[in-house]
């Protein structure tokens, strides 16, 4: 018997897939509350064994696939059992999963050749009430982050103060509202809201949520405690990260409080595929969607969607509606979508291509798709954000201004870049609205978010604007409240008018340069370091630490641990005591050279204020800088010889023990780019 023409079903599998389904459907009706949420017992899937995976390419297009499981979508909803009894026995495989929602149904069959499975596919096809019947696709993940990758020197800062990579972020309207919203938080005047956030990779959420109040949706294992990329745990620090005493809470928690949300996690199971964090389809978020909606959650946050390239917009399109068919079944839950990152940032049109990202043009009122802006000039877009008029809704930072939390291994992270941190930002607004007034639809919050918005061009959507909705709505709801006048009457006109000190910056990804005498040039990283830090005290003077092996030969290793009693200034030369600095080169396995310097000096060349504490003093920043000085090295079997080094790189000091009076405050403020007098 011919199989299909190759593998060509791949080019059609939801030619025949599922329309926008309306029709009702059995689920639990309980009303979970924390730790008493169950999960349905009527939705499950099977996750996938990685070891099984397919990899077949056509028409230029790469397909991942594991080889013993297929999904078949059935027309009719609810299921006929006779007709799943029907679709395993022709399968020769067990059903081990179903989504009732959309008729979807997992088999799970033995080992199948390519050419096996299209036949296999081919008869399922042919069953009368079988819509489609494809094998259980992996869908490569678009969550990536940015960061700025040059510094201050580069940029030729401070004459050039605004470029985009580099620039305050001038309007942190958020910070504006705080004040009101602890007042209505005192005032018992806000209601409990449920935030879920659906992604992958969530390692730390132990640490810096211990005040929020987490509930994991659903059965699945996921990815909770892997740590190679904790997208998930940086997203959703946005929304829930607690305060440290040390710097900005998440957006609910300084907002609402701590016991004025509900946090739920989907996480997804990713799955590494070549270079790239893969999803398979029956496992994806389609099924947290779904126990979201079982937890009666008010707001769900997806920062990561699947990578579609040019090569294979059919299909993209296609997965689009079949997920647009989920959210428009559960329109008492607001979905906020990121738009998706590309090199160059790409015009949405009809998908936004980099993410597959639901989009705004096919009229779902419960679903807001975000893009990004830059930060000193938040109606203009970021190079990397997707964009598109009917593909996006709005848009907000691209950088965002509120810590995300610490990474697992400690290092801090400032903030992150990425429309995946765009899109938090604006769930964090809309569940602020639902706390206020209860009874909004998403219809309405979503309407409330774009009627209150700055206008952009360039296909932004508007851009989101805190102040001016919260207060609105809350003018609306408790207008006639003696004591909230004088908060609810500010003057909020125009977003310029919020207090330009309140600011956070980009996230930071430093490097080291650094060049030896007679050995030669390395670049370290320190973007992956296992120990990077540098600490500020005014009482102390600068510490700095820097522990990092070269990933690609030559592996050179450059290691220092500094403490200067002097305190920190720019363009002065800072001795280095011997044995500060270690070196360490190993081109072989059977090749050494190790050194230590004798002499040396580091000069601080530029500092940029990233972070401010709630009082608005400087929490951390980033410095610049240059070293050099003599290395006393030794070869193996050799006698030591004495050679020079230099070195520039750019790291993130935090900041400690600093108030008003400290001179070190003043020297921050006045030398370092974010301050008042840069």
């Amino acid at each position: 018997m011919k199989t299909k023409d190759t593998f060509s079903f791949f080019l059609r599998i939801f030619l025949v897939f599922l329309p926008l389904v309306l029709a009702g459907c059995s689920s639990s009706s309980s009303e979970p509350k924390g730790a008493s949420y169950t999960p349905a017992t009527d939705i499950y899937t099977k996750p996938i064994d990685a070891a099984r995976m397919v990899t077949y390419t056509e028409n230029d297009v790469t397909y991942h696939f594991v080889d013993n499981q297929i999904l078949v979508f059935l027309e009719e909803i609810p299921m006929s059992e006779d007709l799943v009894a029907t679709v395993a026995t022709t399968a020769d495989g067990t059903v081990v999963g179903r989504i009732p929602d959309i008729g979807m149904i997992q088999v799970e069959t033995a080992s199948l050749s390519v050419d096996e499975m299209a036949l296999t596919l081919e008869s399922l096809e042919g069953i009368t009430g079988v819509s489609a019947a494809f094998p259980n696709l992996m869908r490569q993940v678009d969550a990536d982050d940015s960061c700025r990758s040059s510094g201050d020197l580069a940029l030729n800062l401070p004459a050039d103060a605004e470029a985009p990579e580099r620039c305050a972020y001038k309007y942190p309207d958020f910070f504006n509202l705080l004040p009101v919203m602890r007042e209505l938080h005192s005032m018992e005047l806000l209601s409990p809201v449920k935030v879920a956030v659906i992604d992958m990779h969530f390692q730390g959420l132990n640490e810096q949520f211990d005040q929020a109040r987490i509930t994991r949706l659903g059965f699945l294992p996921g990815s909770f405690y892997e740590n190679a990329y904790p997208h998930g745990f940086w997203v959703t620090g946005i929304l829930a990260a607690d305060d440290d005493g040390q710097s900005l809470a998440g957006i609910l928690p300084s907002a609402l409080g701590s016991d004025g949300f509900e946090l739920f996690i989907g996480d997804v199971k990713a799955e590494f595929i070549g270079t790239k964090w893969g999803l398979d389809f029956a496992g994806s978020w389609d099924l947290l969607v779904r126990a979201a909606r079982d937890a009666k959650v008010d707001v769900v946050n997806i920062s990561s969607g699947t990578n579609c390239g040019v090569n294979d917009i059919f299909n993209c399109i296609q997965l689009i509606r079949t997920d647009l068919s989920i959210i428009n079944r559960f329109p008492d839950t607001l979905f906020v979508f990121s738009a998706g990152n590309s090199p160059t940032g790409k015009e949405g049109k009809e998908i936004t291509l980099s993410n597959r990202s639901p989009v705004s043009g096919f009229g779902v009122n419960n679903l807001i798709v975000v893009a990004g802006t830059i930060s000193c000039d938040p109606l203009t877009k970021h190079p990397e954000s997707n964009y598109g008029e009917g593909s996006v809704d709005v848009a907000a930072p691209y950088q965002v201004p509120i810590l995300s939390a610490q990474t697992p291994s400690q290092v801090w992270i400032i903030d992150s870049g990425g429309t995946s941190y765009s899109a938090p930002m604006v769930a964090g607004l809309a569940a602020i609205l639902k706390a206020i007034h209860p009874g909004l639809s998403p219809s309405e919050i979503k309407e409330y978010i774009i009627n209150h918005g700055e206008s952009t061009a360039q296909g932004l959507g508007v851009y989101v604007n805190f102040t001016q909705p919260i207060l609105a709505l809350a003018q609306a709801v408790h207008g006639n409240n003696a004591g909230l006048q004088n908060l609810l009457n500010r003057d909020v006109e125009p977003i310029e008018s919020v207090d330009p000190m309140a600011h956070v910056l980009n996230r930071i990804c430093g490097s080291f340069t650094l060049y030896v005498e007679t050995i030669g040039s390395f670049l370290l990283d320190t973007g992956s370091t296992e120990q990077v830090a540098a600490t500020i005290s005014g009482a102390s003077g600068l510490s700095l630490m820097l522990i990092k092996d070269d990933a690609k030969p030559p592996a050179g290793q450059m290691s220092f641990l500094l403490n200067l009693s002097e305190s920190f200034q720019l363009d002065y030369s800072f001795g280095l005591p011997a044995g500060a600095v270690n070196f360490s080169y190993s081109p072989t396995d059977q090749t050494v050279t190790t050194g230590s310097c004798t002499e040396g000096s580091i000069t601080f060349k530029s500092c940029l204020i990233t972070q401010r504490d709630q009082q608005y003093r400087p929490l951390s920043v980033e410095i610049e800088g240059e070293m050099s000085g003599t290395l006393e090295v030794t070869e193996m079997f050799s006698d030591p010889m004495a050679v020079s080094f230099d070195s520039t790189f750019i790291m993130t000091a935090t900041i400690q023990g600093v108030s008003e009076s400290d001179p070190l405050w003043r020297v921050l403020e006045s030398q370092c780019i974010g301050g008042p007098n840069p």
